[in-house]
This record gives C-alpha cells, structure tokens and sequence, in this order.
C-alpha cells in the first residue's frame, strides 16, 4: 500500500487487529515514510515508528528514539535485516549491540558465524567485532587472515594470546614472505 488508509480497511476484529498494524509496519517501511508521518496514527504510531526506523537503517536513529536496551534490539533489527525486508545484512552493526544480542546478531549475520573466503568478514572492523564476542576464535581467524592477505605483521599482534599458535604462525609467515 501507499497510505495508511488501505491498512484500515482489512478486517478489525481480533486477529485483524494484528493484521492491521502489521499493513503499517511494513507500508512504513516500504514507503520510506517520516517519523511525522506516523504522528496521526494514535494507537498505532508505535508499529509505524518501527517501520519507518528500519527502513532508514540508521543506528543513530535507533538511539535517538529508544531507551539502551530498546535501541540495541533496534540496531541488532538492522544488522540482521530481522523482517528480511531487504535482504542486507550487517556485520559491522553487531558491534554496536552487547551482551546476548551482540551474540545473537553475530550468529544471525552468517549461519557460520564467520567465512574466511568471505570479503566482508576481512577487515579490522569485523575481527574486532569478533574478537570481542564469545567468538574469540573466529575473531583470532579473522586477524590471521586479514594479516596473510595484506602481509601487515602488526595484524598478528591483535591474536588474542590465548591463540599463541597462530600468532606466532601469523608472524612467521608474514616475516617468510616480505624476505623473499
């Protein structure tokens, strides 16, 4: 639909009370509408924020409109393009979330959490990311990685110890080849 209207007119019973609010949700997003657009809805102004907020795909809207924990689901909402909405998903926002959600958008991203042949997961900002998560291994993975392919030593560095293996590899390697 183009306008709110149409959403009214579908059944307002019950069940059609869902159905209702979710035509707004998702006219909102898809009609990339404005925050002030929703203010004549009354009751209902809360799925059309929703709405209007993920399509913009903005974190910083995210925190402007909701209180920590609300604003975190939202940002983990548009990392994980949580209604499929527009198929993008985005890594980098994770990092933006904590706790379990931080976890949660990490798995939600990649059902591998992280695939080294995968470019987006090859920069400072996803192995940080990782790093920093209960996927420590993935992140240590990412580094390495990261590291071998631009051949910058100081990438191995940023291996957790706890991964001393491949740290020391990681240097070998990268020390190996800028010889030769």
């Amino acid at each position: 639909h183009g306008n709110f209207n149409e959403c009214y007119k579908l059944p307002a019973d019950y069940r059609g009370i869902n159905l209702i609010r979710r035509c707004l949700f998702y006219t909102a997003l898809w009609n990339h509408f404005e925050l002030k657009d929703c203010d004549s809805l009354g009751i209902d102004f809360k799925e059309c924020q929703e709405g209007v907020i993920l399509s913009k795909r903005n974190p910083e809207l995210c925190k402007e409109v909701y209180n920590s924990y609300d604003a975190t689901y939202c940002i983990h909402k548009i990392a994980t393009d949580y209604y499929g909405a527009y198929g993008k998903k985005d890594i980098r926002l994770c990092g933006e979330t904590s706790g379990e959600l931080k976890s949660d958008c990490i798995r939600k991203i990649n059902d591998k959490i992280y695939d080294e042949n995968d470019e987006q997961f090859l920069n400072k900002e996803v192995c940080s990311i990782l790093t920093n998560s209960e996927y420590r291994t993935y992140g240590a993975k990412c580094y390495y990685n990261l590291a071998i392919k631009t051949l910058d030593v100081s990438l191995c560095g940023q291996i957790d110890d706890d991964y001393i293996n491949m740290k020391n590899d990681c240097k070998e390697r990268i020390e190996h080849a800028v010889k030769t």
